[in-house]
């Protein structure tokens, strides 16, 4: 697999908060690697990752492909979910193999599927997104990144938008002046300080608001979607950002009780030795 360069978010003037990452750090792959289309003769695209079984790997799969049908997703023959809706994301942490096929279909008809050749050797995120593959077709397509463990929060900007229309992601901490904004580039990498950020989509006169609580050791995809087609049904240019905060709360809830449980086993042990004793 050809390395053509890295794609990280290099500048002399970060605004705070926001720090230049250097390629030991974060070793990201290649821009080929990151926007694999795969064949582009067939509906069924294909591209790869990474792998191996002593490590903790999470698979992250996000829709950025406008469509009212959702994709069924299955791990070789296995559904790992049922119903990936436009614009949503699933984790899935279960066993992964080099080999494997993770395969999308929409009304039991296969639509795309992306194979897996191997994978880190280390704990790591992957993100896959499928996305239309052209503004004139349905056929699909896929885009992949795969972060390496690191002990702050990384973001990826991915860019799955067809169509015309031009556009800028900017990111500032929350609640601070505009003159720490910084302009992100599309199909980059960064990495950041544990906040709260404001990230907006600046169109022309129009812009959108989303919102990035930037967690340690978390690693987080930006996606800019849409479709402005002149023949299908276009769907209007916006962001993806997971995790959301929802999802970070969650985990924190769940940890949070694990602990709890932990911790009543533990007092209901010793109370059970004193009365033995």
């Amino acid at each position: 697999m050809a390395f053509t360069g890295l794609l990280v978010l290099l500048s002399s003037t970060l605004a705070t908060g926001i720090h230049q990452a250097s390629p030991w750090e974060l070793r990201l792959a290649a821009f080929n690697d990151i926007l694999h289309l795969g064949r582009r003769s067939t509906l069924l695209q294909r591209s790869s990752f990474v792998k191996n079984l002593d490590y903790k790997i999470k698979l992250r799969v996000c829709s950025a492909y406008p469509a009212d049908a959702p994709f069924e997703v299955l791990l070789n023959e296995v559904p790992i979910k049922e119903e990936l809706e436009y614009k949503s994301c699933f984790e899935y942490t279960g066993d992964l193999r080099s080999g494997d096929n993770v395969n999308f279909k929409v009304a039991g008809l296969a639509s795309g599927s992306f194979t897996i050749d191997e994978l880190p050797q280390e704990d790591a995120t992957l993100v896959l997104v499928v996305h239309r593959h052209d503004k004139a077709t349905m056929a699909v397509s896929f885009m992949s990144h795969v972060f390496a463990k690191l002990s702050g929060p990384q973001v990826a900007l991915l860019d799955a938008y067809q169509g015309s229309s031009s556009s800028v992601v900017e990111i500032q901490p929350k609640d601070d002046d505009e003159s720490k904004t910084e302009t992100l580039r599309y199909n980059s990498v960064m990495a950041l300080d544990e906040a709260t950020y404001k990230v907006t989509l600046a169109m022309g006169d129009r812009k959108q608001e989303y919102e990035l609580d930037a967690q340690s050791d978390e690693a987080y995809a930006i996606i800019r979607c849409g479709v402005d087609s002149e023949i299908l049904k276009s769907y209007k240019q916006e962001l993806m950002v997971y995790p959301t905060n929802e999802k970070t709360a969650e985990e924190k809830l769940d940890k949070a009780a694990a602990n709890q449980f932990v911790l009543s086993f533990s007092v209901m042990a010793l109370f059970v030795g004193a009365l033995v004793c």
